[in-house]
């Protein structure tokens, strides 16, 4: 049978109780960097205790225990003082090591946070708020002036701030540009299985994008598997919290050990990497194979001869998706030659072979052959003729009377 945690008995126990004798303990979720290779910080989780028994409430359970908002903000800030409490020794032994702090976004609203309490723990306790995240879910906070103010309020006070849940459903990235954070933690929802999942991978691109352009960490949160780090490392992201590299574990409590888990992926990720520039290597000389090949067969064709020559050079090449030629200008002067074996989807109405007499100076291909290039391969996309992954390949070539052509080629490129 598989293990079932408990859920804890709470019926007869109160956040007053809980107050009164300040019956919480702090959790820390260490968070590591890749490029340090070395931890980078940890999150405070907060349980309630239950009586004598020690049981642990998770902080779901003990934050919907709060009956009314003065129970709910005097929670909220002992979880956060228990935590620099318990951050404390650690912060005097490491002053590199961030610590994450979660701020209850319902208290926001009513004006309980920026009344310098925080500050002034911190300061008692010897440690610097620049070292301290005040972290909060900002899709749980429909009016932005409020937002405004908190971050405001907390760089006044010298602490970063934090935005968890990025990418989720209710995040948007006008709004993390607008707070400009310290730290954007990725949703784990969009995490988990990104390795084989393109529609995240394009959100975590945008939110790396983003990150880049107002100087925010990003973090990846709720990784579990090394394929995750790997896929996530290769998007940008070098900072990751999750299980893959350590569970929570009580304040006061021997810290794991993430090392190991780190090297390993450190090692793993250099093979891949490797492995990947070498199948790049590879696949570039089959690119140029090919381009010397299709070049060699229309360097002998007449304009009017163009179109048959693409056929021709389409069957011998089983996986060029269509090709087409463009004059000095930019102008198509050929048609777009589609392969007559390629099975189009669904959407095959609104991917159309592009028409000769087409103008394609405006395109970055192009312009890039004639500021110099001999050749141009753009990134993998969907190919607008045909609907389907591919790859552009650009090249200069002279046809049967000495005119300068641009030779445009797709190619297929693994879904």
């Amino acid at each position: 049978m598989a293990h079932e945690d408990k859920i804890p008995r709470i019926a007869d126990v109160s956040v007053a109780s809980i107050l009164k004798s300040e019956a919480v303990l702090t959790f820390f979720q260490p968070i590591v960097s890749l490029r340090r290779k070395s931890l980078f910080g940890v999150e405070a989780l907060s349980r309630g205790l239950i009586g004598d028994s020690g049981e642990a409430i998770p902080p779901a359970l003990l934050f919907q225990l709060a009956e009314d908002k003065a129970d709910l903000a005097n929670l909220d800030r002992l979880c956060r003082r228990k935590a620099l409490e318990a951050f404390a020794p650690m912060h005097a032994l490491s002053r590199e090591l961030f610590l994450c702090l979660n701020v209850e976004p319902t208290t926001l609203d009513w004006g309980l946070v920026g009344s310098g309490t925080l500050s002034d723990v911190a300061q008692r306790l010897g440690v610097d708020p620049a070292n301290v995240v005040l972290e909060l879910d900002e899709s749980r906070i429909a009016d932005p002036s409020i937002l405004t103010r908190f971050a405001d309020s907390c760089r006044a006070a010298g602490f970063l701030l934090g935005l968890d849940g990025a990418g989720g459903p209710h995040s948007g990235l006008e709004r993390i540009a607008e707070l400009r954070p310290d730290i954007i933690k990725i949703d784990r929802r969009l995490v988990s299985g990104v390795h084989s999942a393109t529609h995240k991978q394009d959100v975590v691109r945008g939110l790396i994008a983003t990150a880049d352009r107002i100087g925010a960490l990003p973090v990846a949160v709720g990784v579990e598997t090394e394929e995750e780090v790997i896929l996530l490392l290769e998007l940008g992201v070098e900072v990751f919290q999750g299980f893959y590299f350590a569970r929570p574990y009580p304040s006061g409590s021997k810290r794991p050990d993430v090392s190991t888990a780190i090297e390993a992926v450190a090692a793993h990720f250099k093979g891949h990497v490797l492995r990947r520039i070498n199948a790049s290597k590879e696949q570039h000389k089959i690119y140029a194979f090919v381009i010397d090949q299709v070049q060699e067969a229309l360097a002998r064709a007449t304009l009017p001869e163009l179109d048959a020559a693409l056929a021709g050079i389409l069957d011998m090449h089983p996986g060029l998706q269509c090709a087409y030629v463009l004059n000095e200008s930019g102008l198509q002067i050929s048609d777009t030659v589609s392969n007559p074996l390629l099975k189009r989807g669904v959407r095959r109405l609104l991917h159309q072979p592009i028409r000769k007499g087409t103008d394609h100076s405006l395109k970055e291909y192009y312009l890039s052959i004639k500021a110099g290039l001999p050749r141009y391969i753009t990134d993998p996309g969907i190919s607008q003729t045909t609907g389907l992954p591919r790859r552009t390949i650009c090249a200069a070539y002279q046809d049967a009377s000495g005119r300068q052509r641009i030779l445009c080629l797709d190619i297929s490129e693994p879904e």
